[in-house]
């Protein structure tokens, strides 16, 4: 089963996800404490004290940043390409780029992923010539794979250097629920340059075509019709949009799951 088949029931949970979006972005806001007054009658610590003092302040703050790590959304999909909102636009380099793709494309979390979408495409008898059994499993598993990889490459990399584009998702994080959601969605069609400046974008239209095209290679033959092929980018680019919602509305969901 490709990562396109996904798009259904993402599509679902981000209809569930849209009208919370607004109450979810206004849980952002943090309550500070006042710290009690120091007694001036109280003895300055040792120096054993402080030292012990700063290597346990270290590991809570080794801690927090673990607790932080956003870069896997549900601790599934990996999210190497998002920018916080507010950060300073820095220039990708062709060097970044590929690093930065080929982290997502080859992530830990994508094996077992792949191992449990290709099992569904297994038991619904998708792309029957492959047959049944083990073998027919193992062909399932290596062409959802090889699906991933291939459009990861052309629309994160490839496509992006060629064309000087930015293929990074720079998150809004402000405005309503809605208003964020059709900005992530808009995300398929406009991008950045490497410069910074606003573009239509080409890496990621166009990249999705070339990779459905090349998935004609080594998919079965019932699966290389032109609507097949015409069905694969559409529901590539579909996924893009979908994946940009929930990269958009990551952040503030990952904090209320940490308040929580």
């Amino acid at each position: 089963m490709s990562r396109w088949k996904l798009a259904g029931p993402v599509a679902l949970a981000l209809i569930i996800l849209g009208p919370g979006a607004t109450w979810l972005s206004a849980q952002s806001s943090t309550q500070t404490q006042t710290p009690p007054a120091a007694n001036p009658q109280a003895p300055p610590p040792s120096a054993a004290a402080d030292k012990a003092g700063q290597q346990k302040d270290k590991k809570k703050t080794k801690k927090s940043d673990q607790n932080d790590d956003t870069s896997h959304i549900f601790g599934v999909l990996p999210n190497y390409t998002s920018v916080g909102a507010g950060k300073q636009f820095v220039p990708l380099s062709t060097k970044a780029t590929f690093v930065m793709t080929a982290q997502g494309a080859f992530d830990k979390v994508v094996f077992p992923f792949t191992a449990v979408t290709a099992g569904i495409a297994h038991l619904e008898d998708q792309s029957s010539s492959y047959g049944r059994g083990w073998e027919g499993y193992a062909k399932r598993y290596v062409t959802s794979f090889a699906d991933n990889t291939i459009a990861t490459f052309m629309t994160t990399a490839i496509f992006p250097t060629v064309l000087r584009q930015d293929p990074r998702y720079f998150v809004r994080g402000h405005g309503g629920g809605w208003g964020r959601t059709g900005y992530a969605l808009s995300r398929t069609t406009v991008t950045l340059s490497r410069t910074g400046h606003r573009q239509f974008n080409y890496s990621d239209i166009f990249g999705n075509g070339a990779a459905a095209m090349v998935m004609n290679t080594y998919h079965p033959v019932e699966d290389r019709t032109v609507g097949s092929t015409l069905n694969r980018w559409g529901m590539q680019i579909l996924y893009d949009g979908l994946t940009n919602v929930l990269k958009e509305f990551w952040p503030d969901i990952h904090r209320k799951m940490r308040k929580g």
